[in-house]
């Protein structure tokens, strides 16, 4: 009896044993270095998904960078515009009903409805040319009903030289104040056929392009 108790606990543990005590002995192992559960999160569902490190980096740089893409876009979509209308003597031509004048005051008031329709952040400041000089209205604002009423008020008499040099260089000095992300425009509503300037208008042109400064000659004939 003692001598077949000393037998049985003497022989040597079965092989499938030993594969199944190495077996846990790993998995002890590796559940003790194991950090799974940190790379799970909740979605928005509320559903548990795993992170991904390298994707989740990417996401973020991603979303960052769409919002700087969004923020300038919408600065570069701030336009800031001086409109200029020739009150020179060819304004007062009765060519077109009931006068130039009352046709160019009309268009400047339908633009600067539609303008700010189109833009309701833009900013716009209004200028006149006559007898040689470039006289401004108006500052940069973003009232449409400002520059309406200060365009009825003003005394439209007309009369004199034009001079869209002028009218440049003070386009100029104006725009050159507005933000770098600003679009900075310059509408000229010319009656005049012809412009007298104290020097050549093409280097105040050019100025205007060095600067950045969309210059628009439209002509009221």
């Amino acid at each position: 009896m003692n001598n077949h108790d000393t037998m049985q606990h003497g022989e040597p543990m079965d092989e499938d044993e030993e594969d199944n005590g190495r077996s846990f002995e790993a998995f002890e192992r590796q559940y003790a270095t194991d950090h799974s559960w940190e790379s799970i999160q909740e979605d928005e569902q509320g559903f548990l998904r795993p992170l991904d490190a390298t994707a989740e980096l990417r996401a973020r740089r991603q979303r960052a960078l769409s919002a700087a893409q969004t923020a300038r876009i919408r600065k570069g979509m701030i336009r800031y515009v001086l409109l200029v209308l020739d009150l020179s003597r060819a304004a007062t031509a009765t060519d077109m009903r009931p006068s130039r004048l009352s046709a160019m005051a009309g268009s400047a008031r339908g633009f600067i409805r539609r303008f700010f329709d189109l833009n309701p952040l833009g900013q716009l400041a209004l200028a006149v040319l006559r007898n040689g000089i470039a006289e401004q209205l108006t500052d940069l604002s973003g009232s449409p009903e400002a520059q309406i009423d200060k365009l009825n008020q003003f005394g439209m008499d007309a009369g004199g030289d034009a001079s869209l040099q002028n009218g440049l260089e003070m386009g100029l000095d104006l725009l050159g104040t507005v933000p770098p992300y600003g679009h900075r425009e310059m509408l000229v509503i010319m009656a005049a056929l012809s412009t007298v300037d104290p020097g050549r208008v093409e280097d105040s042109i050019h100025k205007c392009r060095e600067a950045k400064i969309r210059y628009v000659d439209a002509k009221a004939g």
